[in-house]
């Protein structure tokens, strides 16, 4: 009888000590798959959870136990024991199943099944972090895992769905947003097996979004919206991923693009205004691209973002046609278009503009079919408008403005007639948006400690020296008027480069191509403060020769629109500026960085702004 009891006891301490790991964490693991003890261990939680009463209680007990069993793959992993992590990935997948069918029977279902959706959730960032620290013998392991975690999630949120639609598509998303951020960071580490497989997992929480947003018109418009943003994450990824993973990534854009058509759709029934405005956030991102690659002289990918805009152009008038087979008023989002179609002309003439002659022929048709269809999807919203005397402001032709940037030849091809009254001409487009780039650590040129001053820089008088001669860069920012509702937009610029691609060989014969630091004290600039005003950068004694690329590396960027103070978004937090100056001996050169707020500040989603600059560099 001692005996029996003194094991007895043994068990109850083996139960303890089992807590759902908060964050990221994972508990203790104890005693291990390839302990001879560990059979008496799982018997006592065996015991544990026969004294687990309620559906809901009992769920939560299967949670925390395949939490322990995450801990012990991870534990007998990194050493590679192949059998022991097969073992324990096996009883994470039956606890977390177990926990599904409690969580269903549970009387509490929804709450109950939440927590199973965020455990899992989380439960696929963890196991992330123990395939990158296993041995190649035990990922497959972690994969199966993996696979297990997705599919009970997967079955948690649609449960969900039927009484929290909008939890659950916020879960998703959330979760599909974890696998874009694991793809960047393995794009940005060039290892592209690990770039494929978070895509293809982002590509399975992308078809459950679509079918989540069938259910409730709040959760498509969360849903829908949310795409955007994450469609500028795969322009990132994009830009950084190996070349061999390139077709994969643009593979996913496009099918998240058709996704987000399909929750536009489900949102049209009930919220017409709002789905045309998504989707042209949608359309505009992917001109804003092709103008942006444009510039850097990358023909294949502006042919590839126009062809993306083109599926994409004439949406709006479907969105209509589905609100008016349901009796909507569409007025509102025939005028969106109508603006919309004159603006996307606009862009698609200057993105033709950019390209380089000689690479104009190789993309001129891409941009006739994608003209053709702006503007048959301006006819169709003028003439509905007409029927309704709802024009208002809005041409009936394509206003001149727009159609003088037109060639010609393009003209004649889509119908486009030479000329029209200029009705609300907006401001003039200033240059093309910068791309941002990742930042990185760059050897730099000690540099003299800039002072910060309104309006007029100092005059730079150089020393009269016996070295190698230099000259001085002078940088100033200023801002263009926003028409924007905003105002206050504050930048805070931790540092700023110029890159050297050659030196004065006859002056400079020691001098390496490179980056160099103008400015290495944060500045902090209210955007809309410095309309129309000159404010002092920094100023540095840089080697004679040629500059072709100036760098912002930005720490921090906030937005008040309406009174409403939000974050900005900058990718990367940092600014790449295209732009070709040279040093000359004993000489000043002055760069003006003319930021334009109404262009740069956009709309991702309810309550997030993204800022992709458009900035002028303007030599004085």
């Amino acid at each position: 009888m001692k005996k029996i009891f003194s094991i007895f006891i043994f068990i109850l301490l083996l139960t303890t000590n089992i807590a759902i790991a908060q964050e990221e964490q994972l508990p203790d693991p104890g005693i291990l798959p390839d302990s001879p003890l560990y059979g008496l261990k799982k018997a006592a939680e065996a015991v544990g959870t026969f004294f687990t009463f309620g559906q809901e209680k009992k769920a939560e007990r299967m949670l925390q136990l395949a939490e322990k069993r995450l801990a012990e793959a991870e534990a007998v992993g990194k050493e590679g024991k192949k059998t022991a992590a097969d073992k324990a990935i096996k009883g994470y997948q039956k606890a977390i199943e177990n926990a599904q069918i409690h969580a269903r029977n549970a009387e509490r279902k929804a709450e109950v099944l939440e927590k199973v959706a965020l455990a899992t959730s989380k439960h696929l960032s963890v196991l992330d972090k123990i395939k990158d620290k296993v041995p190649e013998q035990v990922k497959e392991a972690i994969t199966k895992a993996k696979e297990a975690s997705m599919n009970e999630q997967k079955k948690a949120l649609r449960a969900l769905s039927e009484d929290k639609p909008e939890k659950a598509a916020e879960i998703n998303i959330k979760a599909a947003k974890d696998r874009l951020k694991r793809a960047k960071e393995k794009a940005e580490a060039g290892e592209s097996d690990d770039v494929e497989e978070a895509l293809e997992e982002y590509e399975e929480m992308t078809e459950l979004s679509k079918e989540l947003a069938e259910k409730d018109a709040e959760a498509a418009e969360d849903i829908a919206d949310d795409f955007n943003e994450q469609l500028l994450e795969l322009d990132e990824i994009e830009d950084t991923a190996p070349e061999e993973v390139k077709e994969k990534v643009k593979e996913k854009k496009s099918s998240s693009l058709e996704k987000q058509r399909d929750s536009l759709r489900s949102l049209a029934k009930d919220k017409p205004e709002k789905a045309v405005e998504i989707h042209l956030k949608a359309a505009e991102a992917r001109l804003n691209r092709a103008k942006e690659k444009a510039d850097e002289n990358e023909i294949e990918e502006v042919e590839d973002e126009i062809e993306e805009f083109d599926k994409l152009a004439n949406f709006g008038n479907e969105i209509s046609q589905i609100a008016q087979g349901l009796g909507k008023d569409t007025t509102t989002v025939d005028q969106l278009v109508a603006r919309a179609t004159t603006r996307h002309l606009e862009v698609l003439a200057e993105v033709y503009e950019k390209v380089p002659e000689q690479a104009k022929a190789a993309i001129l048709s891409v941009i006739e079919r994608a003209m053709e269809k702006s503007v048959k999807g301006r006819e169709t919203a003028v003439e509905a408008l007409k029927k309704k005397d709802a024009l208002g402001d809005i041409s009936e032709e394509v206003p001149k403005y727009v159609s003088d940037k037109i060639p010609e030849k393009i003209k004649e091809k889509i119908g486009i007639k030479g000329k029209s009254e200029t009705v609300g001409k907006p401001k003039e487009v200033a240059a093309p948006a910068a791309v941002p780039e990742k930042a990185t650590k760059t050897p730099t040129k000690k540099t003299p400690e800039a002072t910060t001053k309104e309006v007029a820089a100092p005059e730079i008088i150089p020393e009269e020296t016996t070295e190698t001669p230099t000259g001085t860069l002078l940088m100033q920012m200023t801002d263009a008027p926003p028409e924007l509702n905003i105002t206050k937009a504050l930048v805070t610029i931790s540092d700023v480069e110029v890159h050297l691609a050659e030196a004065d060989e006859e002056e400079n014969a020691t001098t390496e191509a490179g980056w160099f630091t103008v400015v290495e004290e944060a500045k902090t600039f209210d955007l809309i403060a410095i309309e129309d005003v000159k404010e002092f950068l920094g100023t540095a004694e840089l080697s004679v020769g040629k500059y072709t690329q100036i760098r912002l590396n930005i720490n921090e960027a906030l937005v008040t629109i309406n009174g409403t103070e939000y974050d900005l978004t900058i990718p990367s937090k940092t600014v790449k500026l295209v732009k070709a100056f040279n040093i000359e001996p004993n000489e000043t050169t002055t760069l003006t960085l003319d930021f334009d707020a109404q262009e740069s500040i956009h709309s991702a989603g309810k309550d997030k702004y993204i800022m992709r600059p458009t900035i002028k560099v303007i030599q004085e």
